[in-house]
């Protein structure tokens, strides 16, 4: 088992098949890694991501709510969760919550960053299934009975 672990195939089938979206940027903020579940995320490809600079190359109805999360996680060199109403590079509209997590990687100045992010209908909606579950309302029985797990 442990030989599978030490694998690095092992680890990219993962990155590969999950459904949230990965993305990985270097020390000047340029995109590096961009996963299946992004391209699926944001309607670009990978090979239309790398190189991108998230603070310069997307516009303003991309990153303009995203951005100071990224800042903040950059100067503080710590985790920062977020939740964000954006457009999509592809022009769609979304909610998107998320974590990004720096990683230095020379002088303590100088970050990687790691964003991990799941596109949600609403940020309360895990909160509000789980109340109206609780409740047995009326809405949460007919979203059961139509068969839907997510909206």
């Amino acid at each position: 088992m442990s030989g599978l672990l030490d694998s690095p195939e092992f680890y990219e089938s993962i990155l590969a098949t999950v459904h949230d979206g990965l993305w990985v940027t270097d020390e000047n903020d340029c995109i590096v890694y961009f996963n299946h579940g992004m391209e699926r995320i944001s309607g670009l490809k990978a090979d239309q991501a790398l190189g991108v600079c998230v603070l310069t190359d997307f516009g303003d109805e991309t990153t303009g709510a995203f951005l100071p999360y990224y800042a903040r996680a950059r100067e503080a060199l710590k985790a920062v969760s977020y939740e964000v109403r954006v457009t999509t590079p592809a022009g769609r509209p979304t909610i998107q919550s998320g974590s990004l997590t720096p990683r230095i990687v020379n002088d303590a100045t100088k970050a990687e960053m790691k964003q991990v992010l799941t596109e949600i209908q609403d940020g309360t909606f895990a909160r509000n299934w789980v109340e109206e579950s609780r409740s047995g309302r009326a809405k949460f029985r007919e979203l059961e009975q139509a068969g839907f797990d997510h909206p």
